[in-house]
């Protein structure tokens, strides 16, 4: 009984993907290199992009929250010359502290990021014929 084994080939788009980070499919396909590792390499690359989308966001947003804050905190109030009411105070401070917070949560992100690539590239250096 022969069996097609559908889920070791790889998709026109996975092998576009293949082909933008550095490896010649066809030589690899003539070479009889498993898939697997190919999938390997596309599963690290999703990943790292991913870490890395991720980490722009957080530290983006954190960036934006901690300059507001502080741009804030340094107007003068219009009602008062010695600078911020106080409950404004309080929270354009919370906004700069939590700023610095997401900024401080995104670095995992860039690091993992980081890791994934060079994961991805030992991988891509033992695929090269």
């Amino acid at each position: 009984m022969a069996s097609n084994l559908v889920g070791q080939e790889l998709k026109q788009s996975e092998i576009n993907r293949i082909g933008r980070l550095g490896l010649n499919y066809a030589e690899l396909n003539n070479s009889n290199v498993n898939n697997n590792g190919l999938k390997e390499i596309l599963e690290k690359e999703r990943k790292r992009k991913k870490n890395k989308t991720w980490g722009y966001i957080i530290g983006g947003s954190g960036l934006t929250s901690m300059a507001a804050g502080t741009l804030m905190l340094t107007q003068k109030s219009a009602d008062q010359e010695q600078g911020v009411h106080p409950i404004a105070q309080v929270l354009w401070g919370a906004a700069v502290v939590s700023g610095i917070i997401q900024m401080g949560v995104s670095i995992p992100f860039f690091t993992s990021a980081s890791k994934r690539k060079k994961e991805r590239d030992k991988l891509i250096l033992e695929m090269n014929p």
